[in-house]
């Protein structure tokens, strides 16, 4: 996993493994979640084989609707080897992740 930028350290990480049916509603649930418990900022990692951009129109409501935090996207398309450090990397910062 690259190194997280210092605005991301104090940022909500919520790891999305999408196999094409993810429900996205499920991720705005849990940013209202954490923002409850005081969260502003969140990271999302989307883990997909859709090419650049395409994975974005599936986040665009996410987007749209949340314009009062800060949201950073990160796209990874990797193997599982990369997505156990990406995983281990998070560990000791706060994080939900999905799978479909």
């Amino acid at each position: 996993m690259n190194a997280l930028f210092s605005f991301e350290k104090k940022a909500y990480h919520i790891v999305v493994i999408d196999s094409g049916s993810m429900d996205y509603g499920e991720i705005m649930d849990e940013m209202v979640n954490a923002s409850s418990k005081g969260f502003r900022k969140f990271t999302i990692h989307v883990i997909s084989k859709a090419k650049s951009p395409l994975y974005l129109e599936k986040l665009r409501s996410l987007i749209q609707n949340n314009i009062a935090y800060t949201i950073t996207i990160r796209h990874h398309n990797c193997s599982e080897e990369e997505v156990k450090k990406l995983l281990n990397g998070l560990k000791n910062i706060p994080h939900k992740v999905f799978k479909k």
